[in-house]
């Protein structure tokens, strides 16, 4: 008796806090929704808006979304065509008053203003090369890369959404669900990895094939950890290298490899890269590329393939009649 009320306790528990995680999981979820339909206005404003200046006759600060509360907004009303209309604008770097003038971008299809803004913008390079810190995401334009974002936190509600259900009825089909749509994502993560590590390779082997040959000189070196190999208790410590150089006025960041590195740290200044105008990056003569995005995509295909394997198994096993009892 004792033990059924304390294990109906820890499922409870377990459900409040799973509860808890569901609720920051659907705000997140629902913000990155939020996020996708203002970049796709966005590029609607970029590709259709007319530049329009107006005078503002009203301004408004109060929140009325919860979205609100993250950024300094003002709700801005004027007229324009003697139409009333009213605008929700970011407001980062000066105080709007009724009487300003405001320039914004008028889309006729919806009859709505907007202000040119993008919510999700790329981080800047500085001088670097893509070889270093390398993603294909920065080719993404800011809409897929929120609607990105929406359907990974949709599926991790989803997972979590089934947890809870399987923790308090024991409904053996809500794990599998959930391990199908975790398959799903594994052969998704597989798939984008496969194709970032080929675009990798690709710019790798344009830079060198299309690049001037010519010597820069160094004027520092720098070792930093890579993702995943920096916890003190790791086995595994993998560092990458890269190099500033001069070039034009300008420092520029290169990726090199360790003999390099260990040249330059010596005391040598100068190091033969291949530049190509057309991209305007540079690679170092000795760089050779980084095997470990090959590796992780092959271990994600090996995950995907278990998991696969395992959900068709379960999936049969919960469909199998139970035989009548004699």
């Amino acid at each position: 008796m004792f033990h059924s009320f304390f294990q109906l306790l820890r499922r409870l528990y377990y459900g409040f806090w799973l509860l808890v995680v569901i609720v920051g999981l659907g705000f997140a979820t629902v913000f990155a929704w939020h996020l996708y339909e203002q970049e796709q206005f966005q590029t609607q404003l970029q590709e259709e808006g007319k530049l329009v200046t107006v005078r503002l006759q009203r301004t408004d600060r109060d929140s009325r979304v919860i979205w609100d509360k993250l950024n300094n907004v003002v709700y801005a009303g004027f007229t324009y065509r003697n139409r009333p209309y009213e605008v929700r604008y970011l407001n980062s770097t000066r105080w709007l008053s009724p009487g300003d003038t405001l320039s914004l971008l008028y889309l006729a299809p919806t009859d709505t203003f907007g202000q040119r803004q993008s919510v999700l913008r790329s981080v800047p390079l500085r001088g670097a090369s893509r070889l270093i810190g390398w993603t294909s995401a920065r080719d993404v334009s800011p809409e897929w890369l929120a609607l990105g974002a929406f359907g990974l936190m949709a599926m991790i509600l989803f997972v979590v959404v089934m947890g809870l259900i399987l923790r308090l009825t024991s409904f053996t089909g809500a794990q599998t669900l959930a391990q199908i749509v975790l398959t799903l994502f594994l052969g998704a993560m597989a798939l984008y990895l496969s194709y970032d590590t080929w675009q990798y390779y690709q710019y790798d082997e344009r830079v060198s094939d299309h690049g001037q040959p010519m010597t820069v000189r160094v004027t520092g070196v720098d070792r930093h950890r890579v993702r995943g190999s920096t916890h003190k208790r790791s086995f595994w410590k993998r560092y990458e290298y890269d190099a500033t150089v001069a070039f034009r006025g300008q420092s520029r960041r290169i990726a090199i490899d360790a003999d390099d590195y260990d040249r330059l740290a010596a005391g040598d200044t100068r190091l033969d890269v291949r530049y190509d105008p057309t991209v305007d990056d540079f690679i170092a003569v000795n760089y050779s590329p980084d095997s470990s995005k090959l590796i992780a995509a092959l271990v994600l295909w090996v995950m995907f393939a278990a998991f696969l394997r395992t959900t068709f198994t379960s999936a049969s096993t919960t469909q199998q009649p139970v035989p009548p009892t004699q």
